[in-house]
């Protein structure tokens, strides 16, 4: 089975059952809206003890959330075909020149 992580959707094929679709769009809307809680509190963090409890605060929650999305997809992939080995890709070559595409590798959205 061939698998594929794009920004919204993580995509499967086998000969056997043909295509496959998981949808990851709360997993990227997680990371979307935490981020744009961190990027405001990010400027003051510096400065103010509570502004950096409040971004710890943040970052964990999202990891917790991002976490329990990615168990749920997992879970799934595994109830499809059994064990799954992952490859792990270097973002060097994916960046471009538009400021927001290289934010959102960044980010791994």
């Amino acid at each position: 089975m061939a698998w594929d992580f794009n920004l919204l959707s993580l995509d499967g094929y086998s000969p056997e059952t043909g295509w496959i679709r998981i949808d990851t769009s709360k997993l990227s809307s997680v990371h979307t809206s935490s981020f744009e809680k961190r990027r405001s509190i990010q400027r003051r963090a510096s400065k103010s003890k509570k502004a950096r409890r409040v971004l710890s605060k943040y970052s964990n929650r999202e990891r917790n959330r991002a976490r329990r999305h990615q168990l749920e997809i997992a879970r799934v992939i595994q109830s499809l075909c059994g064990s799954v080995g992952l490859e792990e890709l270097s973002k060097q070559g994916m960046y471009t020149r538009s400021r927001v595409w290289n934010r959102r590798i960044s980010r791994g959205d």
